[in-house]
């Protein structure tokens, strides 16, 4: 059983983990609650990046297009500025 709970914990500590794409800081609270909302919020923005409309981008994450406008609001987050024009 040890030998289970140390594979399981160097895992962790090498960061094998699928989510080391997102870019989540959470050296600060560790409280669940804050960690969702960066889990959240990194998970909008790659989905926003990702894709090509808002639209896409709900349907990326498994979400209505309301619930992902919510989102980005709740986030802060803003669209990028196209300086190709």
């Amino acid at each position: 059983m040890d030998g289970e709970s140390d594979r399981s914990q160097s895992s962790y500590e090498k960061g094998d983990s699928h989510l080391d794409k997102f870019s989540i800081d959470l050296s600060g609270s560790l409280r669940l609650s804050d960690s969702m909302a960066a889990l959240e919020a990194a998970s909008v923005r790659a989905a926003l990046e990702r894709s090509g409309s808002k639209n896409e981008a709900a349907q990326l994450l498994g979400v209505d297009r309301t619930t992902l406008y919510k989102m980005i609001s709740r986030h802060g987050l803003t669209e990028p500025v196209n300086k190709a024009l």
